[in-house]
């Protein structure tokens, strides 16, 4: 008889980490509907800044820059911090601003979809 060829193997994706799904419910369009203050956007701004590339070590933008200087300073107030920590605590400040971000069994799911 003709021999039969074994399945090909499955290859499944990687599970998405909780700072991935966070960064993705947290730049979709449905997130604006929470209105953030400027705390909550420079904290959000600093620790993603602090988990993608670590320590700040741009100077501080001038005086006539606010925005600029805001996104340095939320960015500046993490320094040191490792970088598996700040992953952690953006995915849980993003659960904070929005409940139906949630964990279950270990793995994060984004439930707006």
């Amino acid at each position: 008889g003709s021999a039969v060829p074994p399945p090909a193997p499955i290859v499944m994706p990687p599970l998405e980490s909780a700072f991935e799904a966070a960064v993705r419910h947290a730049q979709a369009p449905a997130f604006t509907r929470f209105r953030l203050d400027a705390t909550q956007k420079t904290t959000i701004y600093g620790l993603y800044k602090q988990a993608t590339q670590g320590d700040c070590v741009k100077a501080r933008p001038g005086m006539f820059d606010q925005i600029g200087r805001a996104k340095h300073d939320g960015w500046a107030h993490f320094k040191g911090m490792a970088k598996g920590e700040a992953e952690a605590r953006y995915a849980a400040y993003i659960s904070e601003i929005d409940p139906s971000f949630k964990v279950s069994s270990g793995a994060w799911r984004d439930i707006d979809g």
